[in-house]
């Protein structure tokens, strides 16, 4: 009965030696696996980022360009009503409808990125902070 015990003990012994060894190869395997997705994922986020800050930058100059539109168009306007020419009053509604438009789209711009501007704020924060 000893012996029989004592066979049953061993086994037992062995078999947690077993799932313990398998249990630390895969957790080491899952580990592995862990770093190389973050490292990828830092590499995705890193080159969204950046095409972000140049979606930002190409924004930044295309709004700056219609506001000067818009102010060269008021001084326009406001010089057609100084010297009320023959049609200004056609002209100056041109370029209302074009100030309006040009102000549409800023504010469409504006809407656009504002949400993502404040959620990434460069390269290891905001989106990309899990992945460091």
């Amino acid at each position: 009965m000893y012996a029989r015990n004592r066979t049953h003990a061993g086994l037992a012994i062995f078999t947690i030696v077993i799932l313990a060894g398998s249990l630390g190869y895969y957790y080491s395997s899952a580990s592995a696996q862990i770093s190389s997705l973050k490292s990828d994922g830092r590499l995705v986020c890193t080159n969204v980022s950046n095409a972000y800050m140049t979606v930002l930058d190409i924004f930044s100059n295309t709004t700056a360009a219609m506001r000067q539109q818009i102010n060269d168009d008021n001084s326009v306007i406001a010089a057609l009503n100084s010297t009320r020419p023959s049609g200004y009053a056609n002209m100056t509604a041109t370029l209302q409808g074009e100030i309006a438009q040009d102000t549409s789209i800023l504010n469409a711009i504006s809407s656009a990125t504002a949400p993502v501007d404040s959620v990434s704020k460069g390269v290891g924060g905001g989106l990309c902070a899990p992945f460091y």
